[in-house]
């Protein structure tokens, strides 16, 4: 019998027949079993195994949402283990995972080859913690991924009214669909008064509306997941939660959108299905509207004023209003609004860069300090 401390232990059963004593062993080896812990691995248990705990260990951790873990365990499954799940642990040196790696990379995006690698760091430290035989995580000495900055490319205040024009008239050319494209210039309105992911959106409730103060608390999203699409009830990260005064223009539409629910309760979805207002609206739908709109609109198809309309997303209206903000009043503000961790994140990924003007009075500073004296 293998006890907490990872030992083996005999145990006996005693009685005054052989009955009673093998009653009184399989007590003894079931009551052992309960306060037993698992056996510390080692560098020859398979790579299955430590598979099995880690993906275990994970689904226990409360700081990783329920699509991380699940983008988590799919690497795991899909490609990792299809790759090495029949090796011990200590198969997995350098050499190997560097070739491994540098094999991904000639198939796959560098952002997906990142996330293997995360996989393999986060599996191996794991076991670093529970043997004594693999004093270092291999995983980590491989080469880090390089992931090329996407290109921040926001509308002007011309082609948002232009998107807005030509969508308006696809609303009413596509009658049949008037819903779903009303849905879609509503969430719109509201990325571009506050900057908000289409899932942050998509989760506002009635309860997140405070309608004296015309503002937003943002403090959950909408995520996929193994069971289907879940309401998280925190932000992407715990620290992103977030109040947002709204602009007129889009608390127009929250406003109005409020009221159709707001009497149903807290609970109440401001963009719900067909099927009810306690149900949200999918993102999947929206993503499907805007495609179509690029598909069948002509002029979608040829650049205007070197925006690529044809790859119009939601992100490109995110993007649009954090520039905005940071050209107003600097990152940091885009940065809070955004609900980014640091700055380095808005400015690489959202806010294009541009060549900085120094502010007039730095430069009197530099000149009292260090300017001729009379």
């Amino acid at each position: 019998m293998i006890i907490a401390s990872g030992r083996r232990r005999k145990l006996r059963g005693y009685g005054d027949t052989k009955e009673e004593a093998s009653a009184d062993l399989r007590r003894k080896a079931a009551e052992a079993s309960k306060t037993s812990k698992p056996v510390q691995l080692s560098g020859e248990t398979p790579i299955e195994e430590l598979a099995k705990r880690w993906i275990a260990h994970i689904r226990r951790d409360a700081k990783l949402s329920v699509g991380t873990k699940d983008r988590y365990e799919g690497v795991m499954r899909t490609k990792i283990l299809l790759e090495f799940g029949g090796l011990p642990i200590s198969a997995l040196t350098v050499p190997v995972l560097e070739d491994y790696l540098q094999m991904l990379a000639e198939e796959y995006s560098s952002n997906y080859v990142k996330l293997i690698r995360t996989v393999l760091i986060r599996a191996l430290q794991y076991a670093v913690r529970l043997t004594t035989d693999i004093p270092v995580n291999n995983a980590k000495e491989t080469t880090p991924i390089f992931v090329r900055p996407r290109d921040a490319r926001p509308l002007t205040a011309d082609q948002v009214l232009w998107v807005r024009r030509e969508l308006d008239w696809w609303l009413h050319r596509e009658s049949g669909h008037r819903a779903r494209v009303d849905i879609v210039q509503d969430v719109i309105e509201v990325i571009l008064g506050t900057s908000l992911r289409p899932s942050e959106v998509t989760a506002l409730q009635v309860r997140h509306i405070d309608v004296e103060r015309q503002r937003i608390h943002v403090n959950s999203t909408m995520v996929a997941s193994s069971d289907g699409l879940i309401h998280q009830d925190h932000a992407k990260s715990a620290k992103q939660h977030r109040y947002i005064n709204v602009p007129a223009f889009a608390w127009a539409v929250i406003k109005t959108r409020y009221k159709r629910v707001s009497e149903y309760g807290d609970s109440a979805y401001l963009f719900h299905s067909q099927s009810g207002v306690k149900r949200p609206y999918l993102q999947c739908g929206l993503l499907r509207t805007l495609r179509e709109f690029r598909t069948q609109h002509p002029l979608l198809r040829p650049q205007l004023d070197g925006f690529d309309l044809s790859a119009l997303t939601f992100v490109t209206f995110r993007k649009t209003a954090a520039t905005a903000v940071a050209e107003a009043q600097g990152i940091e503000s885009a940065q809070r609004l955004l609900g980014h961790s640091s700055s380095k994140i808005t400015s690489t990924y959202y806010v294009p860069h541009h060549d900085s003007v120094i502010d007039t009075s730095i430069t009197g500073v530099l000149q009292s300090t260090f300017g001729p004296r009379g």
